[in-house]
């Protein structure tokens, strides 16, 4: 029997340690992709926003809100999706990417994780990349950047991302314009009044990606602040809506043993659309999430702009639109950022432990104070519309892309 050379090769890198993988993947691609030498060609259009498009993951959605808020603006949109080589995206509502990427002047947005830039510029091709200004929206959920992603800043001309927290770690490492643009959402205030809940138990949503961060998203704390704040005769439940439960085994069963049975507590396991997850959001009388590190926090900032107070760490990205007049900020010390999962496991550097006993006492506050909860969630809708309207995102977008201004 003879074995193609294509399987010898394919059957030889599935061999090799993921970080030997990772090491050899990401130094090729630098080395083959072209460079984004400074000052680099002025934002002109068409635009192109690079990203994974079609999948139901944080990076694509926040390629295709870069879309819409762009053509809104009327400006030329191509999409370019790179879903293949990103893990973890079950299919999105589809987006039309518009006409095919042609050579010339023109704009890129790469909606990808830094270390894959060079790889996604490659896809994008060297004759349609040539003579367009190469633009990096990155998120980092760390205070300091890895190796992999400062070596991948050269291929970029300058680089946007979400919050405060995610640009002093790329400030630390390149003289290149770092913008933040915060993400866009929509802030509709509360989508089902409170007078639809009348008679229904007190609902906790904790919201997560289990392949993409079961230790930094930190669910098994949202469990036990549920259980230390309500106990087996109280009527309270808790949704711990997730993806990809079968992706980390190790997490899965951590969770199983923090619930332990309880009836209360129920696993939502899948990908929902928009609509489905407004009616999630609007069923729950509050959002928790005991993360230790968020680049910016979208499902936070999302639940706030419905008028749904929340429960959540007060450190790192979500900080820029979280404060004690408009949400529940719950209290926290700093460990080694240990993350048996591997994605951010980082021991030089931190990140949050939030108390668990804080987080308790902030549950019971919003189901035993009903005008606390109305207040939060009025205050945090206001704040929304304030900082990250989609008219905001829009207009910031089209003036760094038209006019090159500072923002």
């Amino acid at each position: 029997m003879t074995v193609s050379p294509r399987k010898t090769v394919r059957s030889l890198w599935r061999s090799m340690p993921p970080g030997l993988r990772r090491s050899l993947l990401f130094g090729t691609t630098r080395l083959a992709a072209p460079a984004a030498r400074l000052p680099g060609p002025p934002p002109a259009e068409p635009v192109v926003v690079v990203g994974p498009i079609s999948s139901a993951t944080g990076l694509g959605e926040g390629a295709r809100l870069c879309m819409r808020a762009l053509r809104a603006q009327g400006l030329d949109v191509r999409g370019f999706d790179v879903s293949q080589v990103m893990l973890g995206g079950d299919p999105a509502e589809p987006i039309d990417p518009g006409a095919a990427v042609a050579p010339g002047p023109g704009t890129v947005i790469l909606h990808v994780n830094a270390p894959l830039a060079p790889l996604a510029l490659l896809m994008l091709g060297r004759a349609a990349v040539k003579a367009k200004r190469i633009i990096g929206y990155f998120a980092w959920e760390l205070p300091d950047l890895p190796a992999d992603w400062i070596a991948a800043l050269p291929h970029v001309h300058e680089i946007w991302v979400p919050s405060r927290f995610t640009a002093d770690a790329f400030r630390r490492h390149t003289d290149r314009p770092v913008r933040i643009v915060a993400h866009p959402v929509a802030a509709p205030g509360r989508l089902r009044p409170a007078a639809d809940r009348a008679g229904a138990p007190f609902t906790v949503l904790t919201p997560f990606n289990m392949a993409s961060g079961f230790t930094r998203k930190n669910p098994v704390a949202a469990v036990q602040a549920f259980k230390l704040a309500f106990g087996p005769a109280d009527e309270a439940r808790l949704i711990l809506k997730t993806h990809h439960v079968s992706a980390y085994p190790a997490g899965r069963d951590q969770l199983a043993e923090a619930i332990d049975g309880d009836p209360r507590i129920s696993v939502l396991d899948g990908t929902l659309d928009r609509a489905e997850l407004d009616a999630l959001i609007a069923g729950s009388d509050a959002v928790m999430l005991l993360h230790r590190s968020e680049g910016f926090g979208l499902p936070l900032a999302e639940a706030m702009g419905r008028g749904v107070p929340v429960v959540a760490t007060n450190w790192s990205g979500n900080t820029d639109f979280m404060d004690f007049d408009n949400s529940c900020p719950v209290s926290y010390w700093l460990v080694p950022a240990v993350d048996p999962q591997g994605s951010y496991h980082y021991a030089d550097q931190v990140w949050a432990e939030p108390s668990v006993e804080y987080a308790a006492r902030q549950l019971r506050l919003l189901e035993e104070c009903p005008d606390v909860r109305a207040r939060l969630g009025n205050a945090a809708t206001a704040t929304i519309r304030r900082r990250c309207s989609s008219e905001a995102y829009a207009e910031t977008l089209g003036a760094l892309l038209l006019a090159g201004a500072e923002v």
